[in-house]
């Protein structure tokens, strides 16, 4: 476990992420994965310092375990990046899910003594389809779409297609 968010690290995500992803492949299984992104998270940090900026990541965190499932691998990829694995879960699952936590994110008033913080998070989702060959095409899928809800406004979920 990663001290500070609570969740997988990236090297146990991407341990746990392989194996359900072989799993998924032998067995014909459904798998989807979601990138997130803290948006504005340097600001977040450079306006109220690191000791917030941690306390917002554990609260992030603290959400994340909330709205995913039990069965879901969920972790923080570093920094202010985390991604979540669900595991027999379609596209419109992964959404559904996703806006979720988004609005649950944007909602969230977070005080921490005389400070408020609000943020929101960026989201890219992508499935397993017959022509992936590897969690990492599932994640650079994933990936691409986040960059693509970054680049279009933030505070948004994009599905791969």
């Amino acid at each position: 476990m990663e001290s500070l968010s609570g969740l997988f690290n990236r090297r146990k995500l991407r341990d746990a992420g392989k194996e359900a992803f072989l799993r998924a492949k032998r067995y014909q299984e459904k798998l989807t994965v979601l990138m997130m992104d803290i948006d504005y998270f340097k600001k977040v940090n450079d306006t109220y310092g690191h000791q917030i900026g941690d306390e917002v990541i554990k609260e992030f965190s603290k959400v994340l375990s909330q709205i995913f499932r039990d069965t879901d691998i969920v972790g923080c990829m570093g920094g202010e990046e985390f991604a979540a694995i669900m595991i027999n879960a379609e596209l419109d699952l992964g959404f559904q899910k996703a806006e979720l936590f988004r609005k649950a994110i944007e909602a969230r008033k977070m005080i921490f003594g005389e400070h408020t913080v609000r943020i929101t998070v960026s989201i890219g989702i992508a499935e397993l389809d017959k022509e992936t060959q590897t969690l990492d095409s599932i994640v650079n899928h994933a990936d691409d779409a986040l960059y693509e809800a970054k680049r279009s406004g933030r505070n948004k979920t994009i599905a791969y297609r």
